[in-house]
């Protein structure tokens, strides 16, 4: 949450000047300097519009999910065998991929997953039904960054929609990629 004090920073990190924050919230720029050298307190509703307009910059400048997916989905289906599976990772080098039946998220295979239920007696025969874990989260194309990045601290990937329709993935290579 913002306070008082940080309209000065915060306009500086948007690259507005006190005029064209002023406009903007649609107070006046002798208000806004007094606001930002802490001569004046202003009454909540002025606040509440610079705030709005600093809000608005802000979720423009953000990375959205489309901008970092993969958009190309490598997935299995629940009713290939195992072994199929371990070949379609293989070749296309990822450890992870959704399980999809009729379009729509079902569950998720891993390595992790494959090789803790093969210890525990299923074959390279079994199928992708019988092994992988539950369905990732999906977000949609807009949603920021910071919720995806807060997802894939609990899951190895999260899947990317528009209109309930997976357009890619997203993992922490991903990610990574972006910032590297």
């Amino acid at each position: 949450m913002y306070e008082l004090g940080d309209v000065r920073k915060l306009r500086k990190k948007v690259g507005l000047t006190q005029h064209e924050l002023a406009v903007r919230a649609g107070v006046s720029q002798s208000l806004l300097a007094k606001i930002e050298t802490g001569k004046i307190s202003p009454g909540y509703e002025r606040v509440k519009k610079i705030f709005a307009v600093i809000d608005q910059i802000t979720k423009k400048k953000e990375v959205k999910a489309s901008e970092v997916a993969t958009r190309k989905v490598i997935s299995i289906s629940m009713t290939e065998t195992v072994s199929v599976a371990i070949k379609k990772m293989g070749l296309h080098k990822i450890s992870q991929m959704p399980v999809i039946d009729r379009g729509k998220s079902v569950g998720l295979l891993t390595e992790s997953c494959i090789i803790e239920k093969m210890n525990k007696g299923f074959s390279a025969g079994s199928h992708v039904a019988d092994i992988m874990d539950g369905a990732p989260p999906t977000v949609s194309e807009d949603v920021g960054m910071e919720v995806v990045i807060g997802l894939l601290k609990h899951f190895p990937i999260v899947l990317v929609t528009d209109k309930g329709d997976i357009t890619g993935v997203i993992t922490k290579s991903d990610v990574l990629a972006k910032v590297g």
